[in-house]
């Protein structure tokens, strides 16, 4: 199954997400040889690196649907990281 209709989207209209994303990029996702599409070493690397980001995400999410739940938590109850954490320099 191709990954246009995994994703339920218009091979033209994915192909011209990708290319606009490579040129944002600066770099090619892929390797086009014929009707050959393989990832490249930085298109791998990206994907990997979105993976670990949508990752955090979800887990970013859980613990703050968490957080709510516990209506009763002071400062003192919170762990020791939170207050730790910068933002910035």
């Amino acid at each position: 199954m191709g990954v246009a209709r995994r994703l339920q989207a218009q091979q033209l209209t994915l192909s011209r997400h990708i290319a606009e994303l490579e040129l944002q990029l600066g770099v090619p996702l892929f390797k086009r040889t014929g009707r050959a599409v393989t990832p490249t070493f930085t298109g791998l690397a990206i994907a990997e690196a979105a993976r670990q980001v949508e990752g955090g995400a979800s887990e970013l999410t859980r613990i703050l649907a968490k957080s709510r739940g516990a209506t009763t938590n002071t400062a003192s109850q919170r762990p020791g990281w939170a207050c730790s954490i910068r933002f910035g320099g």
